[in-house]
C-alpha cells in the first residue's frame, strides 16, 4: 500500500489531478493504443480468413482434378503437338550456346532492317518440358526504323513465330523512329553440335 501512497503523494500525479488537459491527452493516447491494438487483431483475424479461403479454394480445385477421368488420347495428342512444335525450333548443346546463337540470329535477321542496332541479352530461363530442356533467351534490340520499314519488320517476326515472339515493342516515328524490341527466342538442348 505504501506504493499506491508514494504515488498519491507525488508531484506529477498532482499535476494529472490539477491538469484537466493532461488528463485528456492521457485518454486520447489510451484511446489510440486501444483502437491501434484492435484494428491490429481484426487485420490479422481478416488475413488468416482470406488465406483460409485460398486454400479452400485450391483444394476444391485439386478435387476437381481428381474427379475427372484422365484422356490418355488427349495427352498423347497434346505431346505429338509439342514434339512437332520443338522440332522446327534451333537446338544448342548448352545455355551459353544459346545465348550467343540467340544473339547472332537476331543480328543476322534484323542487321539491314534496324540501322544503328544494339543488342542486349537481358537474361536466359531455363525450362523442363517433359524430358527435355529448352531455353527461353530474351533480347533486348535498340535502333533506328524508318517508317516504310516497320510493317516489313512486323512481317518478319510473324513468320517466324516457331523462334520468336516479341515481348515488348515501342516506336517512336515522329522523333527519331527509333525502337525497342523486347525478343524471346527458343531454343531446346541438343546432345552434341
Amino acid at each position: 500500500m505504501s506504493v499506491i501512497l508514494k504515488i498519491k503523494d507525488s508531484p506529477s500525479y498532482q499535476e494529472l489531478l490539477a491538469n484537466i488537459r493532461l488528463q485528456w491527452l492521457i485518454l486520447v493516447v489510451f484511446a489510440i493504443l486501444l483502437f491501434s491494438l484492435a484494428d491490429t487483431l481484426l487485420s490479422s483475424n481478416e488475413e488468416l480468413k482470406n488465406d483460409v479461403l485460398q486454400q479452400l479454394s485450391y483444394s476444391a480445385k485439386l478435387e476437381q482434378i481428381e474427379n475427372t477421368p484422365y484422356n490418355e488420347q488427349q495427352a498423347e495428342q497434346d505431346n505429338k503437338r509439342l514434339r512437332s512444335y520443338l522440332t522446327k525450333i534451333s537446338a544448342a548443346s548448352s545455355q551459353s550456346t544459346a545465348e550467343a546463337k540467340a544473339l547472332e540470329e537476331i543480328e543476322k535477321v534484323l542487321s539491314n532492317k534496324v540501322q544503328r542496332m544494339r543488342l542486349n541479352l537481358i537474361g536466359s530461363e531455363s525450362i523442363e518440358v517433359g524430358d527435355m530442356k529448352v531455353w527461353n533467351i530474351r533480347v533486348d534490340v535498340s535502333g533506328r526504323v524508318r517508317e516504310k520499314s516497320v510493317i516489313d519488320l512486323l512481317a518478319l517476326f510473324e513468320k517466324n513465330t516457331s523462334k520468336w515472339r516479341v515481348a515488348s515493342l515501342q516506336y517512336s516515328p515522329k522523333t527519331s523512329g527509333s525502337i525497342s524490341l523486347v525478343l524471346d527466342a527458343l531454343f531446346q538442348e541438343s546432345s552434341g553440335e
